[in-house]
């Protein structure tokens, strides 16, 4: 038999791609060799491992809470634009909150800034909000959904908007006494 080198093998390759009717019988093994081949490599994408989650030493799963820091809490809440949120974050970022109003006539206040957020994980229309004890208190006490503005990740310093409240108006009332 002729030793075979990379030049009669390109030769053969062009005889048979361009003149296929006269080698009906190596089509036909190029062919199905090619597509064994692909589905093999369909077939083992397809049914890959998903990623472990991540591991202590310990061999126990990370928890979402392993991540807090002492003095702070994971808050969850609920975005009403979480679609773009979803999209454009990823699992991790940092925003400013605001309130969603009701009806057209009101308008959204800014509640907190820089605030971190994760994303939670099984449902994109939850996430958990990174805050200390103390600034937690006003976004727990707001009921609604939350509309949520993205910042610089660089940002450094939550801080969170305290209403002012209304100081009380001074009257003086005159008390006559009638003779």
């Amino acid at each position: 038999m002729a030793k075979l080198n990379t030049n009669t093998i390109t030769i053969k390759l062009k005889e048979w791609l361009t003149e296929p009717e006269s080698h009906p019988k190596e089509v036909l093994a190029v062919f199905l060799g090619v597509a064994l081949v692909l589905g093999g490599l369909s077939y083992g994408l397809q049914y890959e491992e998903a990623p472990e989650p991540l591991k202590q030493k310990s061999g126990k799963p990370i928890a979402m809470d392993t991540f807090v820091p002492d003095g702070k809490i994971l808050l969850q809440i609920t975005v009403a634009n979480y679609e773009s949120l979803d999209r454009t974050i990823g699992h991790f970022g940092v925003v400013d909150l605001y309130t969603t109003p009701l009806n057209p006539t009101e308008k959204s206040k800014k509640l907190a800034y820089a605030v971190k957020i994760a994303k939670a994980p099984g449902n994109p229309r939850f996430f958990y909000v990174l805050l200390s004890d103390q600034e937690a208190a006003p976004i727990t006490s707001y009921r609604g959904e939350f509309t949520v503005a993205i910042r610089n990740p660089k940002v450094l310093g939550t801080k969170v908007v305290t209403p002012k409240k209304a100081k009380p108006k001074r009257q003086i009332v005159y008390e006559w006494e009638s003779l």
